[in-house]
């Protein structure tokens, strides 16, 4: 379940997720390394973090290898 508090911000959220990415290029070199072998499945990951766009590419990567990926903000005041 997912509760947003303004999903009009979705399309700006997701343009800053993949700028992000598209600077970090360890992530990308991961991705294109493992996405195949997906070696984290099986495997459930949660998180509580200040839900940043480089945070975000971190927990796709996880979910992209295989992970099920849990995410939460941990913050409610600077995360929405």
């Amino acid at each position: 379940m997912s509760t947003i508090k303004d999903s009009s911000l979705a399309n700006r959220g997701i343009q800053k997720i993949l700028w992000a990415y598209n600077h970090m290029d360890i992530l990308k070199e991961l991705k294109n390394a493992y996405q195949i072998k997906m070696p984290l499945s099986g495997f459930r990951v949660g998180m509580s973090i200040r839900m940043e766009a480089k945070t975000a590419c971190f927990a796709l990567l996880l979910k992209d290898m295989g992970a099920l990926v849990y995410a939460t903000g941990c913050n409610p005041l600077s995360t929405q």
